[in-house]
């Protein structure tokens, strides 16, 4: 009975130093082998690819989940004096509709000049090629959307039935977030994007022969997704934004004197011609008076060979409305919409659209 209890209570010392905190009871010599953990990483399966399933998008551009619908601008609509079409939109947030580009158009239809037409035949013969592409899990509802909105260079005439292969200006477009709600497209309002998720875009439009570029800050872009046939189109768009001042000055203003320009010696004693040298060449205006003390640069006395000058196209009706009508960058030029803010320093710009499937 004795030596039943001793090898009993052997076994049981035994056992108890066996558990964890008690190895220091145990002869570490002859304790088994522990293999090491397996290597996690480099393999398939393992867990260092686990995070590529939990993956996020910023809903920029391509950079959101599903598929990529490319399409092309087949009409690009100028905005009306009154109507549904005017595009205006609330670019700082003060609640108040602004399109500057549609005063310009008034003024410029007053004297006689159809731009849409121009603009029509342009786009029609590839002179102008706006691309724009969607990124999205769905057709019809998506909280995570990337549009991208990129120029094609300019190639053979384009036929607008799906089958149209482009070639962009750009590797990468200018990323927009949006989101579809019942197939309606909708970017983030310009009046909350900050600097570091604004999108910048260079439109393409045209007064003649040559194109016209609006660099657009703050872009907005707003369409209906919708089949035609086997390809996809976008409905109803509108394109929103505004050109800083500087822009304007130093880019558009020279860019339209360039074209007026050019429109006049195309066909120097066309109707059209004498609309545009009455509506920029004056005589009583110091800086066209100076001008025209050379004669072969006077468009009055010599339309095939005479020069609209920015300072012209700054003086002129269009000039007047030409001008900045929100405060939408700060200081250093970075955007930062001011709702109501009077320190104006960009002009707003509202155009409308349709697309249709393309490649590229």
């Amino acid at each position: 009975m004795l030596g039943r209890f001793v090898l009993s209570f052997a076994f049981l010392t035994v056992a108890a130093c066996s558990q964890p905190g008690n190895l220091d009871l145990l002869d570490l010599g002859v304790l088994p082998d522990i293999p090491s953990p397996p290597d996690l990483t480099g393999r398939p399966g393992d867990l260092a690819t686990v995070s590529d399933l939990a993956r996020s998008f910023t809903c920029r551009g391509e950079d959101a989940p599903g598929t990529t619908y490319q399409l092309v601008m087949n009409k690009l609509l100028l905005p009306g004096v009154s109507g549904s079409k005017t595009y205006v939109y609330d670019l700082d947030g003060d609640g108040r509709q602004e399109n500057q580009l549609k005063n310009i158009i008034s003024t410029v239809a007053l004297a006689g000049l159809d731009i849409q037409t121009t603009i029509d035949d342009a786009v029609q013969n590839g002179l102008i090629i706006n691309l724009l592409s969607v990124t999205s899990a769905a057709v019809d509802t998506s909280a995570c959307v990337g549009v991208s909105l990129n120029q094609g260079k300019q190639g053979s005439r384009p036929k607008f039935d799906g089958t149209d292969r482009f070639t962009p200006v750009s590797a990468t477009g200018s990323p927009l977030s949006a989101v579809l709600a019942a197939t309606q497209l909708k970017s983030v309002e310009s009046r909350n994007l900050k600097p570091d998720t604004e999108s910048q875009f260079e439109l393409q439009i045209s007064l003649g022969r040559s194109v016209l570029k609006l660099p657009l800050r703050g872009v907005h872009v707003e369409a209906g997704l919708q089949m035609a046939g086997p390809f996809w189109q976008l409905t109803s768009g509108a394109l929103h934004g505004a050109v800083a001042k500087k822009d304007i000055d130093d880019k558009l203003v020279p860019a339209i004197a360039d074209q007026l320009t050019q429109l006049i010696h195309n066909d120097p004693f066309s109707a059209t011609s004498k609309t545009i040298i009455g509506l920029f060449e004056s005589t009583t205006d110091a800086v066209s008076v100076t001008k025209c003390m050379t004669a072969t640069r006077c468009c009055r006395t010599s339309p095939a060979t005479c020069v609209i000058l920015p300072e012209e196209v700054v003086n002129s009706p269009v000039g007047g409305v030409l001008a900045p009508d929100v405060e939408v960058l700060d200081g250093t030029g970075q955007w930062k919409p001011v709702a109501g803010g009077k320190k104006y320093n960009a002009m707003s710009v509202g155009i409308g659209f349709t697309a249709i499937s393309a490649s590229y």
